[in-house]
């Protein structure tokens, strides 16, 4: 009796854990519903007017949502030489600088940092 009663706990415990991790999974994925507002925003990069695009070339407009401006990563990261790489697996993307760093500044005042290239 007492084995079947542990058992069954441990039978309990295990599907709790399991569901917990289920919805913790779930949890990272939402839907949310804005207003975007589109003003003919002009990206500018060192005072070149940018028209930015997808990976398929094709003209994305970037957009408002209660104020802040949108920007599309690929457009501007390449716009500022910069390499970019989306990981659809781990949902992530990598921005990289192909500028060597040749140094690393530290500012004790402020307590920053700043790359020297």
């Amino acid at each position: 009796m007492k084995q079947r009663l542990q058992g069954m706990v441990f039978g309990i415990v295990l599907t709790l854990l399991v569901m917990a991790g289920s919805l913790t999974v779930f949890a990272a994925v939402r839907t949310e519903t804005f207003t975007v507002t589109f003003r003919d925003i002009r990206l500018m990069v060192n005072e070149v007017l940018v028209t930015p695009t997808n990976v398929r070339g094709e003209v994305v407009e970037p957009f408002m949502i209660e104020g802040t401006v949108y920007l599309p990563i690929r457009a501007v990261a390449e716009a500022l030489g910069m390499e970019i790489r989306w990981n659809g697996a781990t949902s992530t993307v990598s921005i990289t600088n192909n500028v060597p760093i040749t140094g690393i500044w530290y500012s004790a005042e402020s307590g920053s940092f700043a790359y020297v290239f």
